[in-house]
């Protein structure tokens, strides 16, 4: 998600892998779709239960997505940082 978290940034996420939750809608979370994306994306409400819209920041929404899972993002490092952390942790 270009302007969020740039080519190279590493995201932490709460490693849960549950159902979305209410608390998350509106948030921008880590999410893995029905078909196997795993995207970040801000979670909106879809068009009935069980379906959500995702939108980018830099293109269109995705309209009633079905999730495997979601989670709450704990930090993201941005790219010049996360160079220096997994080149020093080799």
């Amino acid at each position: 998600m270009r302007g969020l978290a740039d080519d190279g940034a590493l995201i932490y996420f709460e490693d849960q892998r549950s159902a979305p939750s209410a608390d998350m809608l509106g948030d921008v979370v880590v999410l893995e779709t029905d078909t196997d994306e795993v995207l970040v994306k801000r979670l909106l409400r879809g068009s009935r239960p069980g379906l959500y819209g995702l939108e980018s920041i830099a293109g269109p929404t995705r309209r009633d997505a079905r999730l495997r899972w979601a989670a709450h993002i704990t930090a993201i490092i941005p790219p010049y940082q996360a160079r220096r952390i997994i080149t020093r942790d080799r």
